[in-house]
């Protein structure tokens, strides 16, 4: 990108968007954020439970996450990945938790919702419905839940893997209620 007037077509569009952010009153800039906030929450929410809904056949396999990178792709996977580190670098969760600015208390709630929503998946037993253990999922979960506390960007891989080994607990009708008990904790 060594061409002038490429720089000035990609720069100009972002300085005109900061000028007209700048101009407009607090409030309006707080509902703004709030806004784009819940939008994102939205978006995200209905990816994750969209994506990690495998079929019956995926919970048979040792690994739903290897599954669900099946499912998606290799090369789609790379992508979404990818995309989600330019997005998370641009919104500064790789950054560290001080660096956002938004308080130890912050911090704090989200590894602590984090361990309340991998404790009851990984301590779950065996899946005797599916005849599997999920071990290599289970270990993943409760690696990403210090990753939390040292990058803000794990809270989302951690969601995926909640909801992949939560699956597992819906697809067999096994009750309902241990289903419903677990999907509090990750909706509001």
């Amino acid at each position: 990108m060594d061409d002038p007037s490429a720089r000035r077509l990609i720069a100009r569009p972002w300085a005109m968007l900061t000028t007209a952010r700048a101009r407009l009153p607090d409030a309006a800039r707080q509902i703004l954020r709030l806004s784009l906030l819940l939008v994102t929450f939205v978006a995200f929410t209905t990816l994750v439970e969209r994506l990690t809904h495998l079929p019956t056949a995926a919970y048979e396999q040792t690994s739903p996450s290897i599954e669900l990178v099946k499912r998606v792709g290799w090369l789609a996977t790379f992508v979404l990945i990818s995309a989600t580190a330019v997005l998370a670098h641009l919104g500064r969760l790789l950054a560290p938790w001080d660096a956002l600015q938004l308080g130890r208390e912050l911090r704090l709630f989200v590894v602590l919702l984090g361990v309340g929503i991998a404790w009851p998946l990984v301590t779950a037993g065996h899946n005797f419905y599916f005849d599997q253990g999920y071990l290599a999922d289970k270990v993943l979960l409760v690696a990403l839940v210090p990753l939390t506390w040292w990058r803000p960007v794990f809270v989302f891989p951690l969601t995926v893997v909640a909801y992949l080994l939560l699956w597992q607990l819906g697809e067999p009708s096994l009750g309902g209620s241990i289903f419903a008990h677990k999907l509090q904790v990750l909706r509001p």
